[in-house]
């Protein structure tokens, strides 16, 4: 997870098979949370880190299959914390 508009944002959590599978507003929801978790990284990765993120979603906005969805938050979450814990070392 560069330049996620919050149109984007949109598509991604209003597809019908993101909304089957994981809610209407996950994509929100995971990206929020991604960027709160960023924000307890140091000033220099913050940066970083905020573009990766943006570009993923990006990337990610066509994405239809729920399976695909589900896998892509799990990922997202479990690449958060190793990436806390990388720096709170």
């Amino acid at each position: 997870m560069t330049c996620l508009s919050i149109s984007a944002c949109r598509r991604f959590s209003s597809s019908a098979a993101a909304a089957a599978a994981l809610g209407p507003n996950s994509a929100k929801d995971l990206y929020r949370d991604l960027v709160r978790k960023i924000k307890q990284l140091p000033k220099d990765a913050q940066q970083y880190y905020k573009n990766y993120t943006r570009q993923v979603f990006y990337n990610f906005t066509e994405e239809r299959e729920p399976e695909t969805l589900t896998r892509l938050h799990s990922k997202a979450r479990e690449d958060a914390e190793w990436v806390l814990k990388k720096y709170s070392k």
